[in-house]
């Protein structure tokens, strides 16, 4: 039995579709969808369990991949707790700018992000868990993540 991206345990021969479509997004390459289901998969798992609980075949599984494909696109069980807290952090920071960016420049705005940074929260398990303080040993080396470096040189 291959032990890769194509590998499978199913009768079928194939492992079942990610289970993530948006309508209107640009079609991904198979590369593409499978970092996708491996970051949703982070996410879930790392937010619901934390990173000392949760293992990369937890995750590879629930992304119906194997455990190796895994280690393809995050070489360490740090580097995808890493890609999976910018890819959730990602989404709070965005709804922040898109806010930011309709805001009418009155005191009221101030009030409005911070609204809807904590209310973004909601929807971004991962990123809520860390600013809670639950993963401590990361909390300084997530300072460096891509969206708030972006973040960063633009305010």
């Amino acid at each position: 039995m291959p032990a890769g991206p194509g590998a499978s345990n199913t009768a079928s021969g194939r492992w079942p579709a990610p289970r993530f479509k948006v309508r209107g997004a640009p079609r991904l390459s198979g590369c593409a969808r499978t970092r996708v289901a491996l970051l949703q998969a982070a996410i879930e798992r790392f937010a619901r369990d934390g990173y000392r609980a949760t293992s990369v075949a937890e995750i590879a599984r629930a992304a119906h991949l194997s455990s190796t494909a895994a280690c393809v696109y995050f070489p360490t069980k740090e580097a995808l707790f890493i890609a999976a807290v910018d890819e959730d952090a990602s989404g709070v920071v965005n709804k922040g700018i898109g806010l930011i960016l309709a805001a009418d420049q009155s005191q009221q705005w101030r009030e409005d992000l911070l609204r809807t940074l904590l209310d973004a929260l909601d929807d971004h398990p991962l990123a809520r868990r860390v600013l809670g303080g639950l993963e401590p040993e990361f909390t300084v080396r997530l300072l460096d993540i891509p969206v708030l470096a972006e973040l960063r040189k633009v305010y």
